[in-house]
């Protein structure tokens, strides 16, 4: 799956990304880039809970 977002990114052009371990370090970074009034959306698979559990402890609306 990796592979296939690589490829995805190359073929739009653009070659600078950042790969996490997982999706809550993902989580992470995507709201650590963040600016006020922007949208972080996340396909989550492996880590619903904790990312359901960390985004209430951090007071942010989960949809």
């Amino acid at each position: 799956m990796t592979r296939l977002f690589e490829e995805g990114i190359a073929a739009g052009g653009d070659t600078s990304h950042q790969l996490e371990r997982d999706e809550l370090s993902a989580l992470a970074v995507a709201l650590a880039d963040a600016q006020p009034g922007d949208v972080v959306a996340m396909m989550c698979i492996e880590q619903v809970q904790e990312i359901q559990a960390h985004l209430a402890e951090i007071g942010t609306s989960v949809s």
